[in-house]
């Protein structure tokens, strides 16, 4: 799992719900209706129309199916994200769609979760991105670590081989602590590594960074 401590807040998060119509995704809205501080609206599965220039409410989160079936284009999600970057996207897949991880993170979901994730992951990754933070459930977290096996040669003019360590220990879900003790380091060296890992990459989120590091190839994905 990649997350950090939440900090509790007294405003009411506004999730849109999209996709098709289904048992599972009326049973999230519900779930979250029922959560304390959530206000859920549960829309169609067009995801960019829904957040166009009529758009009567904009979200703080929006929860939507990615994958084979789940009638959404990936790159809804970068659209969307590029013009209302306030926004923070959950994606939810079925278990072993590995490539639609990855392309939910890349493209700039927050967090993905899978459609076997409890109620209680399902909340937190919902508080956890309306806070700035990252979240991968653990079916999807061992996705990323299975994927980022080693690193390849450095490419000049993006990450340091120093770089693509940290990277490699971020995606096998390492807290800055750790890295820093893996690597010898201190952990404010590990934050100014991020920081310029952050910058290189044009990511603001640790998942993100993980995501575009797999598919800019620094990390092996086999």
């Amino acid at each position: 799992m990649v997350t950090t401590t939440i900090a509790t807040s007294t405003a009411i998060i506004k999730v849109l719900v999209v996709g098709r119509r289904t048992a599972f995704l009326d049973g999230v809205a519900s779930l979250l209706e029922a959560s304390e501080g959530i206000q859920v609206v549960h829309g169609g599965d067009d995801v960019e129309k829904l957040l166009g220039d009529t758009a009567e409410v904009i979200p703080d989160v929006v929860i939507m199916p990615v994958g084979r079936g789940s009638g959404i284009q990936l790159n809804s999600i970068r659209r969307v994200y590029r013009r209302l970057p306030a926004i923070r996207f959950v994606a939810i897949s079925p278990p072993g769609q590995d490539e639609a991880v990855i392309g939910a993170l890349r493209d700039g979901a927050s967090a993905c979760l899978t459609t076997n994730c409890t109620s209680d992951e399902l909340i937190l990754a919902v508080r956890g991105v309306y806070g700035g933070q990252s979240y991968l459930d653990p079916g999807v977290a061992s996705t990323v670590i299975r994927r980022a096996t080693r690193p390849v040669p450095e490419i000049p003019g993006l990450l340091t081989r120093r770089e693509i360590a940290v990277l490699i220990l971020l995606a096998r879900g390492g807290t800055n602590k750790r890295i820093a003790r893996e690597l010898t380091l201190s952990v404010n060296t590990i934050k100014t590594r991020l920081a310029r890992i952050y910058e290189k990459l044009e990511v603001s989120t640790r998942a993100q960074a993980v995501a575009r590091g797999l598919s800019e190839q620094l990390i092996d994905l086999d």
